[in-house]
């Protein structure tokens, strides 16, 4: 007979494979990787599952699959040439907003088991990040550390608009002693307001990577810090010569993001 977390797991890996077949994602187990993660390639690679800290588990799993759904391969298809992925700081601060936007549009999606365990997710890591009082203490004299914690808290606010009840109760304004000064920053070049706009946003991915490109960087700037440049792209990837301007909708790919055929273009 089966126990109750390998039932769990065994309808888990179903709902999983189910969405992201529906979406052309593939799902691989593999006994030599540790923790999920999702490539570029539509491939969430995943080890076996099992009893041990299963929840944990499955909350890495579909936080992984997110970052691959349709709505969200603007992240990797246009705003990694944009920004330096390279840089800490970059990554950072860009992994926290994009990870509002991947979160956004799972919840959206309304896959009821799915919604629960990002909600347990979600307020594990906020109550996480201030569960150290020496490192927090740490923070409020480092900028930027100051600035990563000030940007977790602005963040938590805005995801009150589409999480569930546990992120509903995290005590925002009882972790922001010593992070006013910096969450007031964010709040001043409109933070809020732009995670908002972009992650309801039906624009382009071109268009949604330029915005976020623009709010890391202003971002930084709280604290007078300026990136490097992206590495050089190839530019040459899919443009021939006399082949003229790639398509504004899709780059030159052919693809909309819904995966099917360019409709600006035709693909």
């Amino acid at each position: 007979m089966q126990t109750n977390t390998a039932l769990m797991n065994s309808a888990l890996v179903k709902l999983m494979q189910a969405v992201a077949g529906r979406e052309g994602i593939r799902v691989e187990f593999d006994q030599n990787c540790t923790t999920p993660y999702a490539s570029a390639e539509k491939v969430v690679t995943m080890p076996p599952p099992s009893a041990v800290d299963s929840q944990m588990y499955w909350v890495y799993a579909y936080h992984e699959l997110g970052h691959l759904m349709p709505e969200m391969r603007w992240t990797y298809k246009d705003l990694q040439r944009m920004i330096n992925m390279e840089d800490a700081l970059v990554c950072g601060v860009a992994n926290i907003i994009v990870d509002n936007f991947n979160e956004r549009n799972m919840m959206r999606r309304g896959y009821e088991g799915i919604n629960g365990i990002m909600d347990w997710c979600r307020a594990w890591v906020l109550e996480d990040w201030f569960s150290k009082p020496a490192e927090v203490a740490k923070a409020k004299k480092d900028p930027i550390m100051s600035l990563i914690f000030g940007l977790i808290l602005v963040d938590a606010d805005v995801r009150q608009d589409f999480h569930g009840h546990l992120v509903e109760a995290f005590d925002i304004e009882g972790h922001m002693d010593g992070f006013e000064a910096m969450v007031d920053a964010l709040r001043s070049i409109n933070v809020p307001a732009r995670l908002r706009a972009i992650g309801v946003s039906r624009d382009s991915g071109r268009k949604k990577a330029d915005a976020t490109k623009e709010l890391v960087l202003d971002i930084l700037k709280l604290i007078g810090y300026e990136p490097p440049p992206p590495p050089e792209q190839d530019q040459g990837q899919g443009q021939g010569e006399g082949q003229g301007e790639p398509c504004d909708e899709c780059e030159g790919s052919g693809e909309g993001e819904d995966g099917d055929a360019c409709e600006a273009c035709g693909g």
